[in-house]
């Protein structure tokens, strides 16, 4: 079990990293979705959520990522079962490492005349692959709000003596609970990860 903590900065660094792999560019695509796929494969949490998903789950990638014979464009069509879907794009993603060609993956893929490289691989990418970021950061999110929920701190104020010159106690216990409330501390957190991936583009 990961610690608050520890489910943060993974958080903060899976957007940064997960951003930075939809934005590749042709001259760094290929690096990228090898640095994406070592991080899902390297971290725990993210591990095991995929293996867990995926396990006992026999269906080829190549049904979702179709290769269309007549009009000799490939098209993405996602199964009904996400359980397959989080599968296809997994494997998809090691056959285009395994070849080393994100562009001719790419290309495969029907763009407007004039698209320059970048932006084809760019639209690929986020067709391809958005999903399963989306699935990750969501199985992150939904394990933080249920140790959000059990780590909303109260403070008890003890205040032996209080002196007044209308009321006075000799002694008195005042009790001062204050909430911090898990939606606002979410808010700020979110607003912070949608900040840092701009801050490394720029």
């Amino acid at each position: 079990m990961s610690t608050y903590r520890e489910l943060r900065e993974l958080s903060l660094n899976f957007r940064r990293l997960s951003s930075n792999f939809l934005n590749s560019r042709d001259s760094d695509a290929n690096i990228l979705i090898q640095r994406f796929k070592k991080f899902i494969d390297e971290t725990p949490f993210i591990y095991e959520l995929i293996t867990q998903t995926i396990s006992g789950i026999d269906y080829d990638y190549h049904e979702c990522f179709k290769s269309r014979e007549h009009s000799g464009w490939s098209e993405v069509v996602p199964p009904v079962d996400e359980k397959c879907h989080i599968k296809a794009m997994y494997d998809y993603m090691s056959a285009i490492i395994e070849s080393n060609n994100v562009r001719g993956a790419a290309m495969s893929y029907f763009v407007p005349s004039g698209t320059k490289f970048d932006e084809m691989i760019r639209n690929f990418l986020d067709k391809a692959f958005k999903p399963l970021i989306d699935y990750i950061n969501d199985a992150i999110s939904k394990e933080l709000m249920l140790l959000e929920e059990d780590r909303v701190p109260t403070f008890t104020q003890h205040i032996e003596k209080v002196y007044g010159t209308v009321n006075q106690q000799g002694q008195g216990t005042i009790n001062n609970t204050t909430f911090v409330y898990p939606e606002q501390a979410e808010t700020i957190l979110s607003l912070l990860e949608r900040i840092i991936p701009s801050v490394d583009q720029i």
